[in-house]
């Protein structure tokens, strides 16, 4: 009889221990995506405010050339065209972050 009970008991100790580890590992894998998102986060608004800075420098603040702007091209084309150029690939790099963070996190 000690040893059935042993037995079962050492049974009891294992399903604890391994749905101890797995749950753990799953909540450090969700916190860690999380931290990961919030950075990502971080940086797409910091960037986004250094592109809406860099355009905002640029700008002509004279109120005859910024009446005239939508006329021709505009003295800060070069500068509107980077900004736009560089906000798509921080965009798209933003993106393909969160896929690599979700497919970390649902992986199996």
């Amino acid at each position: 009889m000690p040893i059935f009970g042993g037995l079962i008991a050492s049974l009891f100790v294992g399903i604890a221990e391994f749905f101890a580890k797995w749950i753990t590992r799953k909540v450090a894998v969700i916190g860690a995506g999380i931290a990961v998102m919030a950075s990502i986060t971080a940086a797409l608004f910091l960037a986004l405010s250094a592109v809406i800075a860099g355009i905002a420098v640029t700008f002509p603040m004279n109120p005859a050339l910024a009446t005239g702007i939508w006329i021709l091209i505009p003295d800060n084309a070069t500068a509107c065209i980077a900004a736009m150029l560089g906000w798509d690939v921080t965009l798209h790099v933003y993106r393909l972050n969160v896929l690599n963070v979700q497919f970390a996190v649902y992986a199996p």
